[in-house]
């Protein structure tokens, strides 16, 4: 963060976020548009610090947690995708006067994309895509900006 001088309004900045975050998946027996009808949820436990301008904090607990529900393609042996719709629901703790937050205190939807290859003797690659379109923050009336953001895996077997 920069002020209207150039200068940073952030010194001695440190963040640390430590979470285990168990993901439940259930895959159905339904078939829609040709994909195999899918949900799961994540519910993320946060150990999370921050220290900013000489001041520091600490909070731990239950974050936001996600949830969705997906069509999953097995277009052949090696080539798989998933198209999926998640909801990023604000259960996690928000005060806007701390510093620290295990929680955003706002919506999410997320649609995703993901593609798999994946060949026993030799490449396997993985991307998955996802646009997180976020909701206003009622307690600052505040709307964070969209996000884009991919993971990655290459690899060999």
């Amino acid at each position: 963060m920069v002020g209207n001088d150039g200068r940073s309004l952030l010194k001695d900045f440190h963040l640390r976020a430590d979470a285990i975050t168990p993901r439940v998946v259930w895959i159905t027996n339904k078939q829609i548009l040709g994909g195999a009808l899918g949900f799961h949820m994540l519910m993320p436990f946060v150990n999370l610090h921050v220290k900013a301008n000489g001041a520091s904090q600490v909070d731990n607990g239950q974050g936001d947690a996600t949830m969705g529900t997906v069509l999953g393609y097995h277009w052949s042996e090696r080539f798989h995708s998933a198209f999926a719709l998640d909801v990023v629901v604000p259960t996690g703790r928000y005060d806007k006067h701390r510093l620290a937050n295990v929680g955003r205190n706002y919506w999410a939807v997320v649609p995703v994309v993901a593609l798999t290859y994946e060949d026993p003797k030799g490449l396997s690659a993985d991307v998955k895509f996802m646009y997180d379109m976020n909701f206003k923050n009622p307690a600052t009336d505040y709307r964070s900006g969209h996000e884009f953001h991919f993971d990655y895996d290459l690899g060999w077997g």
